[in-house]
């Protein structure tokens, strides 16, 4: 058993929503405070948490909560929902940067952690399917080219994020389209588009300006 203690800043950029009450999963949520996390705590817009005032005595309160904030939601009507899925959407999107980062270091481990474990990578262009992060992150790994990782851009809402890059496979660069759909905020299936560069066309000089 692995007893080596977590570094204070291990969980920096992640998110996590905290819907505990009392002190059981109050405590759990604030040693992931205190290890960096983005602790939102959520209450009852009438009065907050019963354990504010349940003991009399605030400083229970305070004691399991320390290094958290506190948002009121109400998660039955329309806008408290669009909160939560607001706040989801910004931990996919970090869970994203992360991954492409990841990539571009060539850290194979942290590059994979985005998928689940029964996972789906797909290259239509070339008839090939992957099943299962395991496989796909060795299969990548066996890739013998030199790869770099340069993000364009990154859009998406929910379960579907598409990310627009370019791929340097020594020096040669193909751009790249990643269509990522989630499932319980890990990667389910992702599928990939891949175009190399092409000469400019000189029937539409007249009109075009280079993007360099």
């Amino acid at each position: 058993m692995d007893v080596t203690p977590a570094s204070p800043g291990c969980l920096t950029g992640i998110r996590v929503l905290d819907l505990t009450q009392f002190e059981a999963g109050t405590t759990c949520t604030e040693a992931l405070a205190w290890m960096g996390a983005d602790i939102a705590k959520v209450e009852n817009p009438k009065g907050g948490e019963d354990g504010r005032t349940g003991f009399g005595d605030a400083y229970y309160f305070m004691m399991y909560n320390a290094n958290k904030r506190s948002i009121t939601v109400n998660l039955k009507s329309d806008r408290g929902l669009g909160r939560k899925i607001e706040m989801e959407d910004h931990d996919i999107r970090a869970a994203l940067d992360r991954h492409w980062a990841a990539s571009d270091a060539n850290d194979f481990e942290a590059e994979h952690q985005i998928y689940q474990e029964d996972a789906v990578l797909e290259y239509p262009q070339s008839g090939e399917r992957i099943r299962g992060r395991r496989n796909i992150q060795a299969s990548r790994f066996a890739q013998p080219s030199r790869k770099r990782f340069t993000v364009r851009r990154i859009l998406g809402a929910a379960d579907l994020w598409i990310t627009e890059l370019v791929i340097t496979y020594d020096a040669r660069p193909s751009y790249t389209v990643s269509i990522m759909e989630f499932r319980d905020g890990k990667v389910a299936r992702e599928t990939q588009y891949f175009g190399d560069p092409f000469e400019p066309g000189p029937s539409r000089a007249q009109w075009v300006e280079p993007m360099r």
